[in-house]
């Protein structure tokens, strides 16, 4: 199994779950996508301007600042905040989803 069919899987497993870790942000937008809030380990800047979009910048560790403490902190923030950012964070992802669709449409276009 490729390692995007992985990250598929597990994502839209991950619905059955109060949230997952994730540091891809492909990944990251299956979940939520899925309805899975997402705890983001960020290795590029591309996950934490998602995040930012969303509402959720306070969730993310860097992945050179990770350390369990910082870990906990956000899996804390992110439990705590959630009940009153969720509606927040789920009208974010479906922004990113119609960009996205829009996207695709005007490549559809071009290409015919």
């Amino acid at each position: 199994m490729g390692r995007q069919r992985r990250r598929a899987v597990t994502a839209r497993e991950g619905g059955d779950h109060h949230a997952v870790t994730l540091n891809g942000g492909d990944a990251a937008i299956l979940a939520l996508n899925a309805g899975t809030p997402v705890l983001p380990i960020a290795y590029e800047f591309k996950t934490e301007e998602l995040f930012d979009r969303l509402g959720g910048a306070s969730w993310v560790t860097r992945i050179e600042d990770m350390d369990p403490q910082s870990i906990v902190a956000r899996v804390e923030s992110l439990f705590d905040e959630l009940p009153e950012r969720r509606a927040v964070l789920f009208e974010g992802v479906a922004e990113e989803r119609k960009r996205a669709l829009i996207a695709r449409d005007l490549l559809m276009k071009l290409l015919g």
